[in-house]
């Protein structure tokens, strides 16, 4: 199952002033901090599985200086294309009511887009893979993640994403990968890629 998701570059703009003498002036950095807040009191459906997460910020000149310009990257996933929608028309109006009630101004650009999408498991791809793995020797274990499948899978087209190990601690400081399964995930690779060749070649002579 492809995971879809959305990453928006969220930025707020305001003047600039001295955190003395101007303070009280709206500040792009407390807007935004506004923002997080509000994003991370929002409720998210467990089924279809949907997350947000706020993975990267920036903005502001100096300690003493009342910010001009902050922003952030928000990543958006869901096992759903609505839910992902609803997600973020929410996030949005969000972004325009902080706008509003702060006074500064709102700029949101789209960075990343993959859509959601699924085969059966009972789709002949889905079992041709299950089947080449069994000769190898392999039990496949099927999970829902974000890769470059996704935008076949949006356009329509059958796609899995195999891997050829297993891995600890995703995106952490101690992540790492198994190296003892590489070599029998390396050979269930190359029998499903010939198999699908073989397929296609046949079916290119009938």
């Amino acid at each position: 199952q492809g995971v879809g998701s959305r990453r928006l570059q969220i930025s707020y703009h305001t003047e600039s002033g001295h955190s003395w003498v101007n303070f009280g002036i709206p500040s792009a950095i407390h807007s935004l901090g506004k923002l997080i807040y509000h994003i991370a009191q929002l409720s998210v459906p467990e089924t279809p599985r949907t997350t947000y997460n706020v993975g990267l910020i920036s903005g502001g000149i100096s300690v003493n200086t009342i910010a001009p310009e902050a922003q952030m990257i928000l990543d958006m996933r869901s096992e759903s294309g609505e839910a992902l929608q609803d997600l973020e028309k929410e996030v949005r109006r969000l972004i325009d009511l902080v706008a509003q009630e702060d006074r500064v101004e709102a700029r949101v650009k789209v960075v990343g887009d993959r859509p959601a999408g699924a085969l059966p498991a009972d789709h002949w791809l889905v079992q041709l893979a299950e089947q080449t793995a069994d000769a190898v020797g392999l039990s496949l274990q099927w999970r829902a993640g974000s890769t470059d499948i996704n935008y076949a899978l949006g356009q329509g087209r059958p796609a899995i994403c195999i891997g050829i190990s297993r891995g600890h601690k995703l995106h952490n400081v101690g992540e790492y990968v198994e190296t003892s399964p590489t070599l029998l995930g390396l050979k269930h690779t190359f029998l499903l890629l010939t198999t699908l060749a073989t397929r296609a070649r046949e079916k290119l002579l009938t």
